[in-house]
This record gives C-alpha cells, sequence and structure tokens, in this order.
C-alpha cells in the first residue's frame, strides 16, 4: 500500500482502537462509582471485558459506515481498490490485535480469579470482536442495497451491545464474579465461534472484494 493510505488507516485503527479504550474507561469509572472499597480490585480486573465490548461496539458502527462513506472516499481520492480491500482488512486485525494484547497484559499483571478466568476467555473475546467486525461490514453492504433492513439489523445489534454493558457495569460494581461464571460455560463454545468466524469472514471478504470491483467511483 502507497505510504499515505497506510497513515490514514493507521490513524483510522488508532482511533476504533480509541473507542475501545474510551468505553472501557467509562464503564470502569461507573462500576467503581458503585462499588465498595473492597471490591476495586475486582472492578480493575474486568476492564477488558470493557474493553473488548467497546472495541466490538466501535468495530460494528465503523465498519458499517466504512462502506458507505469512507471507501468512496478514498476510491475517489486515487487509492486502488486494492489498497482500499486491504487496508480495511488490516485495520480491523489490528484493533483486535491490540485489544487482544492490552487485556492479556491486564491480566498477566493481575492475580486473581476473574483474572485467571479472563486469561481463559480471551480467545472468546478476540473471536467476538472478529464477529462484530464482519457483521458491521455485512451490514454496510446490506444497507446499500436493502437499506431498512440494514438499519433494523443495526439497531438490534447495537441494543444486544448496550443490554451486555449494562449487565457488565452493575455485576462489577457488586465486586462479585458472576460475569466469569456467567461466560465461563461459553468457553466450550470456542469452536462455534471459530466456524461461525470463518463462515462471516468468508463471507464478508468475498461480497467486499466483488463490491468494490463494481463500485463506481464518483468524484
Amino acid at each position: 500500500m502507497r505510504g499515505r493510505n497506510l497513515r490514514f488507516w493507521r490513524r483510522y485503527a488508532l482511533e476504533l482502537l480509541g473507542i475501545g479504550l474510551g468505553a472501557a474507561f467509562f464503564c470502569l469509572v461507573v462500576s467503581a462509582m458503585g462499588a465498595k472499597p473492597e471490591a476495586l480490585p475486582g472492578v480493575l480486573m474486568c476492564t477488558p471485558y470493557y474493553l473488548s465490548m467497546g472495541c466490538a461496539f466501535g468495530l460494528i458502527l465503523c465498519c458499517f459506515s466504512i462502506h458507505i462513506s469512507y471507501l468512496p472516499l478514498i476510491l475517489a481520492m486515487g487509492s486502488t481498490r486494492r489498497e482500499a480491500f486491504w487496508g480495511f482488512l488490516l485495520c480491523r486485525l489490528a484493533v483486535v490485535a491490540a485489544a487482544a494484547v492490552v487485556s492479556l497484559l491486564v491480566w498477566l499483571l493481575l492475580p486473581g480469579d476473574v483474572a485467571r478466568d479472563g486469561l481463559t476467555l480471551l480467545p472468546l473475546l478476540a473471536l467476538l470482536m472478529l464477529l462484530s467486525s464482519h457483521l458491521g461490514s455485512l451490514m454496510g453492504l446490506l444497507y446499500q442495497k436493502w437499506k431498512g433492513l440494514g438499519i433494523c439489523i443495526l439497531a438490534v445489534l447495537c441494543g444486544a451491545a448496550g443490554a451486555g454493558a449494562s449487565v457488565t457495569v452493575m455485576t462489577s460494581s457488586r465486586g462479585t464474579a458472576l460475569l466469569s461464571q456467567w461466560m465461563g460455560p461459553l468457553g466450550t463454545w470456542i469452536a462455534v465461534g471459530t466456524v461461525l468466524w470463518l463462515l462471516l469472514g468468508a463471507a464478508d471478504l468475498l461480497l467486499t472484494r466483488n463490491t468494490l470491483r463494481r463500485r463506481e467511483v464518483k468524484l
């Protein structure tokens, strides 16, 4: 990729990661405000959960909007379709990888049951972020043909993300390990999540590539 295109996608990835960090910080502050002093370590150990949810939410919204606004823009500015395709893909992977590394460092440095359970569930959280990026991208593609259906699916996913964030905040504010206990059994579904990710990823990449090939450049 050319330098200008690479710099922009790098900046876009950093902004996406900033959305996840901002959401994590907000949930952390809200949880800490309602927690007892002895429960604060448990709240801190839940930071990677907040970060993963924030990044997943940001990936859904941004991947949705990239198809509508940014891809036509960079094509009109002279970027090739190949650069747009690989930039979009690598941007998403960089956000997921960075969030996973931050979560890993937090759970390695902090002792406790929540941290230990978090390390076990880290692959599942990474899969959820990857699935979110593919869902957002597919909804952006869907929106271009059937706007109403794309908006409805986006609203449902955003509502589910908001409900998950509320449950997480309320759980950690009581200083309990209910979040880990609730997510623990889901670790057995990592194989199912991997298969689903492969299917959604293949559909997303194939449709995105075909759409970019047919997209008209509007100056």
